[in-house]
């Protein structure tokens, strides 16, 4: 490129992002007329071409259209006004929500009338995923607001956490960065699943958890002797986080537990991460145990993506388009106050059988003693 040719660029990339500075910062507001080319040569000094090749920018990201003789306007829905990020895990990765996530988000992108773009977090294999993408789309304004469906995704200390006047939200534990967020209430799960069970004359209720669901194991033990079941410390089990073959441990804790005299094994199961169901299942089939008659299972789901089963088992989960619903009401309250205080919105849990009814719930509660962003569902 010669010296001419990157003067030229450079003045329209300055002419680019002076004129969407202006619709961003509301200046010049959604329908309005933009100022001619032959004003903008005459107010900068850029030569004709420069400032079409900015024009030119601005309508392929969405902020401005042309109307052939009658001048170019700013859009009626500008990217920075309706168009949503949101970082998920791989689409096959080891998160289960974020593969829920991405069958909602059409869903709830049509019932906001917003654009909502998916943006995958870097992979093990250290591939960057799409944050090069994003970083430049923030940096372009061509998002206006950002949810991070996988906590911050070590993504601090980068525009795309730091950059003042983009609106964000995370499906975390807690309040994160200054922001609020929206988390499946994990307490109410475990009640909701055990006093189930109970009215099923079930007592001798099994747990499985992932490790990070509890910070404190005496906290847990004594929660759920509280409820009424018969709680022994070898039915409460706790698999590693990020290994991939603890899931398959689950299957061998069942068989364990199944192997056991026929007054002291469990007479249901609550599997708090659905990662684990289809090892759990595995272990049932292997130890020949009827489901439900010999032993109730009720699953932790992720809905629309519930695990698949081969034995009747009861789903207990969370709406992902009902979380993220949650995330735009955060969103929706920082647009209007810029002072609003973080706080967390936890997403109460509904049998699959009630799901047509889960959109009508939601809950604020206070943050689970258990609470830790990095629990995957």
């Amino acid at each position: 490129m010669s010296r001419q040719q990157s003067r030229g660029k450079r003045r329209s990339e300055d002419l680019t992002f002076k004129l969407r500075t202006r619709i961003v910062e509301g200046k010049i507001k959604p329908g309005d007329r933009m100022p001619t080319r032959t004003q903008l040569v005459s107010e900068t000094g850029a030569c004709s071409t420069a400032v079409q090749a900015a024009f030119d920018s601005l309508i392929r990201d969405g902020y401005v259209e042309s109307r052939g003789s009658n001048g170019s306007y700013v859009t009626e829905n500008p990217p920075h006004l309706t168009t949503t990020a949101i970082v998920l895990g791989a689409e096959q990765g080891q998160f289960l929500h974020s593969f829920a996530i991405r069958q909602v988000m059409e869903e709830v992108a049509q019932k906001r009338d917003i654009q909502l773009k998916a943006y995958t977090l870097p992979q093990v294999n250290r591939t960057p995923g799409d944050i090069p993408q994003l970083l430049d789309d923030v940096l372009n304004h061509r998002v206006g607001s950002i949810i991070f469906g996988e906590g911050d995704g070590n993504l601090h200390h980068t525009p795309i956490i730091d950059m003042p006047g983009i609106h964000r939200a995370f499906i975390a534990t807690q309040p994160m960065h200054g922001y609020p967020s929206a988390y499946p209430d994990l307490t109410a799960f475990l009640h909701t699943a055990v006093q189930h069970l109970l009215e099923r004359g079930r007592k001798r209720i099994a747990h499985l958890f992932l490790d990070p669901y509890y910070n404190n194991p005496d906290e847990q033990f004594n929660m759920l002797r509280q409820i009424g079941n018969e709680v022994r410390d070898s039915w409460i089990q706790h698999l590693p986080v990020g290994v991939r073959s603890s899931f398959r441990a689950a299957a061998g804790i069942v068989t364990l537990w199944m192997d056991l005299d026929e007054s002291k094994r469990p007479d249901a199961i609550v599997v708090h991460d659905d990662h684990m169901v289809e090892h759990v299942i595995s272990g049932l089939m292997r130890c020949g145990v009827r489901v439900p008659t010999d032993v109730e299972v009720v699953a932790m789901a992720n809905f629309p993506s519930a695990r698949p089963s081969g034995l009747p088992i009861t789903r207990l989960g969370y709406d992902m388009a009902v979380v993220l619903d949650h995330c735009f009401d955060h969103i929706e309250r920082q647009r209007h106050d810029s002072n609003i205080e973080p706080s967390v919105t936890l997403v109460p849990p509904v049998f699959e059988s009630d799901l047509s009814q889960a959109v009508h719930m939601s809950a604020s509660a206070e943050l689970p003693f258990f609470a830790n962003p990095s629990a995957p569902h």
